[in-house]
């Protein structure tokens, strides 16, 4: 997956950015579950906050805090911040993130179904003409 750090004037990464095109919010969870040594602190607890939360995860690893963003609750892009910069904890995750290949089958699942609703739309729609 490709990574868009963010860096202070001096080079210091403080944080970085993913295309949420492929991966959802609950995606970006099963991630950062996947990295050793990470604790999920806050995530949201009632199905309709999942949407409307612009920071919608917490987590820790090795006593560094992290929280993941979708800027303005409906951005292209989900981003990721420490708040320490430059940590090596932040490398782990910009890593984890770089290695991430998400399921092929997901995804052709997800462009399957949207061919469905949108065939059935159609048929729908022609009916009513």
């Amino acid at each position: 997956m490709k990574v868009y750090r963010y860096r202070l004037d001096n080079g210091d990464c403080y944080g970085f950015s993913i295309s949420n095109t492929l991966c959802s919010r609950i995606g970006v969870m099963l991630a950062v579950e996947n990295i050793p040594g990470s604790q999920i602190t806050r995530k949201p607890k009632k199905l309709l906050s999942w949407f409307r939360e612009d920071v919608f995860c917490e987590f820790t690893i090795n006593q560094q805090n992290f929280y993941v963003e979708e800027p303005y609750g409906d951005s292209s892009d989900f981003d990721i911040f420490c708040d320490n910069k430059n940590t090596k904890e932040m490398e782990i995750v910009i890593q984890a993130f770089e290695n991430k290949k998400f399921d092929f089958i997901a995804i052709s699942f997800l462009v399957i179904l949207a061919s469905l609703v949108i065939t059935q739309l159609a048929k729908v729609a022609s009916n009513l003409y």
